[in-house]
């Protein structure tokens, strides 16, 4: 595997994740305008938990594939955002496993930290500068250095922002469903 192909790849499953954001964005608002729009809607919400399983499992392997494989050194603000997304992989399948949608609540508020965090890197990465000292960590690497550019703007935080905000909104629509007495 090469880095062209890998970040191609990468590249495109996150222009799919924000396909998938905005879809979830409007499909609550648009849900009773059709009978096919709310039987999607209704698949997603009965797998919501399932579906952010998948989000958090994939940004944990193509984090280190980036790392392991091809040996990218994560910056100081990379580590914090890979704290919020790590255990989601095991909380969001125990979840989905156990059918317990109580973990929805506990992933969005980890999911809005991180990407609140991933938020920060990008504006970091775009604006160069850091209002938090973060030019380099021990390790030497530069939290505005942009160590994959995919398709002229996705980079590793971008990729950050679009899990978490699909992971957030993927458990806000569990944590709907379970506090209205649905599933």
């Amino acid at each position: 595997m090469d880095i062209l192909g890998f970040n191609n790849f990468i590249g495109i499953l996150t222009l799919a994740g924000m396909a998938s954001i905005v879809l979830l964005m409007i499909l609550p608002i648009i849900k009773d305008t059709s009978t096919n729009i709310r039987a999607l809607y209704d698949f997603i919400e009965r797998n919501s938990l399932l579906l952010a399983g998948i989000f958090a499992t994939f940004a944990v392997i193509g984090s280190l594939v980036y790392s392991e494989y091809f040996l990218f050194t994560p910056c100081q603000l990379c580590w914090y955002q890979r704290i919020f997304i790590y255990p989601q992989v095991i909380l969001l399948w125990i979840g989905y496993i156990r059918n317990d949608r109580n973990v929805a609540l506990y992933s969005m508020i980890l999911a809005g930290i991180g990407s609140i965090i991933s938020l920060y890197h990008y504006i970091v990465q775009i604006s160069g500068s850091s209002a938090f000292g973060c030019s380099a960590d021990i390790s030497g690497v530069s939290c505005s250095g942009r160590y994959a550019e995919i398709f002229g703007f996705i980079s590793i935080p971008l990729m950050g922002i679009v899990t978490g905000l699909a992971i957030f909104f993927l458990a806000g629509m569990c944590y709907t469903a379970r506090n209205v007495g649905k599933n």
